[in-house]
């Protein structure tokens, strides 16, 4: 506070004056923040407290980027700074990029597009799986919902008396009824409580089968996300002169 201008005076009350103030203001009616125990004791604290580290960047976590296209990006053209960090960033995703294509096992063009085929057809055959077991398990879930309603609706018109058949609610439990029989007809399903057990307990395959495709399609979008990145990379790597392999340039 002294660097700041302001005088202090000590004894039973701690004051403080600023340097036009005519009078001290006593440090007590400001709050009991302000008397002089509790300042000595927040400074006490602050100086025990401990220092926070700063968390250390590690570039080599850092995920694939697409390179700067120094040539044509406006940025570059306009600002030398930028110009320079593109540079550098460019050195480091463009040597991220050949080191992932060593990872892969690539060592030539010819490697490389024959990569991006395969992961191609898995990505075809993967989405051909998840559309495959979601029709089936659409299909299976349909049937035990038309078991099910089967069953509800015979109970209702088995107990359902004469005199009470004209009702709507029996009016209407007689057209699900046929309606769900003719479904089970046509998928050759035999009412029972063993169908519907072997049902309910295919549509538990059929879930869990579908959220393992669901994972290993969302890896390979990941994988698909990455390949579009290096593809970008390549074109720029590959500008001064064309290549058929990678193991030159590193």
């Amino acid at each position: 506070m002294q660097a700041q201008g302001y005088e202090i005076k000590y004894g039973k009350h701690l004051a403080f004056r600023a340097e036009k103030q005519k009078r001290f203001t006593r440090g007590k009616t400001l709050g009991e923040a302000y008397t002089e125990e509790n300042i000595k004791a927040r400074i006490a604290e602050s100086c025990t407290l401990p220092m926070k580290k700063n968390k250390k960047i590690n570039p080599t976590n850092q995920p694939l980027s697409v390179m700067v296209a120094l040539d044509k990006n406006k940025k570059v053209l306009e600002s030398k700074g930028y110009e320079q960090w593109a540079k550098i960033h460019n050195l480091k995703h463009g040597a991220k990029t050949l080191n992932l294509l060593q990872a892969y096992g690539i060592h030539s063009l010819e490697e490389w597009e024959e990569k991006k085929i395969s992961h191609q057809e898995a990505m075809n055959t993967c989405t051909s799986e998840i559309k495959t077991i979601e029709k089936e398990l659409a299909h299976t879930q349909l049937v035990l919902k038309q078991l099910t309603i089967n069953e509800n609706t015979k109970t209702i018109i088995s107990k359902t008396p004469k005199n009470k058949r004209q009702t709507s609610e029996y009016k209407s439990a007689t057209l699900l009824h046929q309606t769900a029989s003719k479904v089970l007809k046509e998928a050759h399903i035999t009412p029972s409580k063993q169908i519907k057990t072997e049902l309910q307990h295919q549509v538990q395959i059929l879930q869990k089968k579908q959220q393992q495709v669901y994972i290993e399609h969302q890896a390979l979008k990941q994988t698909q996300k990455q390949y579009h990145i290096i593809e970008q990379n390549l074109i720029q790597l590959l500008k001064p002169t064309i290549t058929k392999s990678f193991d030159k340039e590193q």
